[in-house]
């Protein structure tokens, strides 16, 4: 690969367990999810050898077997649940992930003022009364996750000061900046880069999830806005987040799903 790709390479292990030859790798992503596919294969009958590296081997077998197989916790569901928090000045704890594959996400969260508590099996995070303003560049595993960009730049919307947000992995990824804005938020993008500067209230507002990682981000800005707001086209949040109404709404959150 010229550059990393998460999908890409999870398509490519599936590929070439059953091609001809041994399958070589170059420049794999290295993301939890890619370590999650090769143990569930290699336990299925697989050879898979070096996931969780830039350089992967795939020699290939003539079938597999049946198998039970848990798959590990979702990072950026969890990781979206401590944005929260940290957009709301709440408290959240998270299990059933591991708090290793969220480390820089949790620096950043710290860097905004929140406070963390992480053991091996959980990670809890408590919001500041209001964020301090941060810079966040996207990178490929280990480094920030484009897929949680939506979700801190919404905590960065009501910081004290004004936050820098690159995206180095999808440059086109600030299609939430409109929707902030229709919440009141102050957010400027382009080329691949947005500059924050953070507002004492958002406004709630009618607003729209152009896609399932935009969607959270806006959806966290709704937690946080005062007054009423709707989203509409949840059925994207949907592809990634079970029930995630119902989840706030455990969470105190005052939110509902209404069929239209």
């Amino acid at each position: 690969f010229d550059r990393p790709s998460h999908t890409g390479t999870e398509n490519i292990l599936y590929g070439a367990v059953f091609a001809k030859h041994k399958t070589t790798i170059i420049n794999a992503a290295c993301d939890p999810e890619i370590v999650d596919v090769a143990r569930f294969l290699n336990k299925a009958g697989a050879k898979i050898h070096g996931a969780g590296t830039p350089d992967i081997v795939v020699e290939p077998v003539k079938r597999l077997k049946n198998i039970e197989y848990s798959v590990s916790g979702d990072r950026l569901v969890a990781g979206t649940f401590l944005c929260a928090a940290a957009i709301t000045g709440g408290k959240i704890e998270v299990t059933g992930c591991d708090p290793s594959h969220l480390t820089l996400v949790t620096h950043k969260l710290m860097e905004m003022g929140c406070h963390a508590d992480v053991t091996k099996n959980s990670l809890t995070i408590k919001g500041p009364k209001r964020p301090r303003p941060i810079s966040v560049t996207t990178f490929p595993y280990p480094g920030f996750p484009t897929d949680l960009q939506a979700c801190i730049s919404a905590a960065c919307a009501l910081a004290t000061g004004t936050s820098h947000i690159k995206d180095t992995v999808f440059v086109d990824r600030f299609a939430h900046a409109m929707e902030f804005r229709r919440l009141g938020a102050d957010i400027s993008a382009s080329g691949g880069e947005g500059l924050i500067n953070g507002v004492e209230r958002l406004q709630g507002a009618t607003v729209m999830a152009p896609d399932i990682r935009a969607g959270a981000g806006i959806a966290l800005a709704c937690l946080a806005a005062h007054g009423r707001s709707e989203l509409l086209r949840v059925y994207h949040l949907d592809r990634a987040y079970y029930k995630l109404e119902e989840q706030f709404a455990r969470l105190g959150a005052d939110i509902e799903r209404v069929t239209a």
